[in-house]
């Protein structure tokens, strides 16, 4: 049992270490589980990844997990699954039935009880909560340290009333999604699930509590684990500062340092893959000037002329979706690229989203925006649905005509 850092600014070939390490097992006729632990919105393109570097047309005999599918893993070998899980609205129910119930009794939210918006952020906070392992005591508790005439006193023995209510409402019939974890940790203590198994950990820039927990129970049954940190150094805590852009990375390496120490567990030499210029931006020196001096104080300009990277101050949204419409047109005509080869990123898609439709097709450029979409909206589920319902509720009118215009029955 033993664990690892592999530590480097981004692009310095964290990821492709880690696959080729798990290659080589493979290859070596490694006869322990492989296990390649990733961020939720990552697992396919981790999976795709591994399945290319393998070059073996699968991925037989390894495993690419986020912590919740492991979670789902666990339940699998020791149970915990019976209960239905509680979708987002049956929790917003729960808590509006609380707070409707208690609000002439609540000093501080009583009024604000049915505002709009106060049961998702009521939501959000016990989401927060759980995923750092604070119970209703523990709310309580602190409240009763605080003076009688603090406004945080009854601000958390509301907060805990509610949180305490809602743990009773759920506790035999649903489970919430965010207790999966906790729960997880908890089971795997009584499971051989994973034991002797090899793991790498990696695209994180820090754990919750709750995944603190999981990596510790791994600790303490996995032949090695091997944790990714994007991070320029591995410097011991004071001798950084919360200015430093990779103080959450360093802050994770001095928990996960003090967790194999508690539980006296051998710590390897570090990786340091960090090197000049970084293999994803040997290409472009102004690309990799810029990811060696961003949130870096006294910065270093780039004195020569830019090729790699450009700005546009545009008058609004529209005109500057339609530069980049004229731009990609150039890049396709004039640079002999595809319009596969070009992505446009954006972090507010539902502003830009209607825009990019009406200019990309006045312009004629193939596009295909990814983002998520209800399964139910999907013409097939909505006629197999629809089917259902027509059986169910005895030919409505509103399940023929829902069945018909899904599009899929051959009825114009």
């Amino acid at each position: 049992m033993s664990i690892r850092i592999v530590y480097g600014r981004a692009g310095c070939g964290k990821t492709f270490y880690c696959l080729n390490e798990i290659k080589d097992r493979i290859t070596g006729g490694a006869d322990h589980q492989l296990v390649l632990l990733v961020p939720e919105q990552y697992t396919f393109q981790a999976e795709r990844d591994l399945i290319k570097i393998l070059n073996t047309g699968g991925i037989l005999g390894n495993e690419v997990l986020s912590f919740r599918r492991l979670a789902y893993r666990i339940f699998n070998e020791v149970g915990g699954i019976t209960l239905p899980h509680l979708h987002s609205a049956g929790k917003s129910i729960i808590i509006y039935k609380i707070l409707s119930k208690a609000k002439n009794d609540l000093k501080i939210f009583g009024k604000t009880a049915d505002s709009q918006g106060f049961v998702a952020t009521i939501s959000n906070l016990l989401t927060e909560f759980k995923r750092y392992n604070l119970t209703p005591d523990d709310l309580i508790q602190t409240a009763a340290k605080l003076a009688a005439d603090d406004l945080l006193k009854d601000k958390l023995e509301e907060i805990g009333y509610i949180y305490a209510e809602y743990e009773k409402n759920i506790q035999e019939k649903y489970r919430d999604a965010d207790d999966d974890l906790t729960l997880a940790a908890r089971k795997l203590e009584s499971t051989d699930f994973l034991t002797g198994a090899e793991i790498w950990v990696d695209g994180f820039d820090g754990f919750t509590p709750q995944e603190y927990r999981i990596l510790a129970e791994l600790l303490k049954r996995v032949k090695r684990l091997t944790v990714c940190l994007c991070t320029d150094s591995l410097e011991r805590e004071g001798l950084w500062d919360e200015t430093d852009v990779f103080a959450p990375v360093k802050r994770a390496f001095g928990k996960l340092k003090a967790i194999s120490e508690e539980l006296g567990i051998k710590m390897e030499p570090a990786v340091n893959l960090n090197r000049n210029p970084l293999p994803r931006l040997q290409n472009s020196e102004e690309l990799a000037h810029l990811e060696r001096y961003f949130y870096t104080y006294p910065f270093k300009p780039f004195g020569e002329e830019t090729k790699d990277i450009s700005l546009y101050s545009a008058l609004n949204a529209f005109t500057e979706v339609e530069s980049i419409a004229r731009d990609i047109i150039r890049l396709v005509r004039d640079e002999g690229l595809r319009y596969r080869d070009i992505a446009v990123v954006t972090r507010d898609l539902g502003s830009y989203e209607s825009l990019i439709q009406v200019v990309f097709d006045e312009y004629e450029i193939p596009y295909f925006l990814d983002r998520k979409m209800e399964l139910v909206k999907h013409p097939l589920v909505r006629m197999i649905l629809a089917m259902l319902d027509i059986f169910n509720h005895n030919w409505t009118y509103e399940a023929v005509f829902g069945y018909l215009k899904t599009g899929l029955t051959g009825i114009d």
